[in-house]
């Protein structure tokens, strides 16, 4: 199944137009943008995170999920998981 805004969310009306419009006008095809989020912290931190360079680094995930998008870029609903360890 071809994924889009609306049938990706059609089963759950808790979400809201306004996110399921900013994907769908910011996020899809072309401007599809992969990352990878980790951690959690402090808006103080973050801010000093940004002045100052980010080195390139690498890493291995152990694991890693595709989910839902939910409100204000939640991850609402896991839709699968893999276990990348070996």
């Amino acid at each position: 199944m071809k994924i889009s805004p609306t049938n990706s969310h059609a089963d759950n009306s808790d979400i809201q137009p306004a996110s399921i419009d900013y994907v769908a006008t910011k996020y899809l095809g072309e401007h599809f943008n992969p990352h990878v989020t980790v951690g959690v912290a402090t808006r103080d931190y973050l801010k000093g995170m940004l002045v100052k360079p980010c080195h390139k680094f690498t890493f291995s995930p152990a694991s890693a999920s595709i989910y839902q998008l939910g409100n204000y870029g939640t991850a609402m609903k896991e839709l699968n998981a893999w276990d990348l360890t070996h």
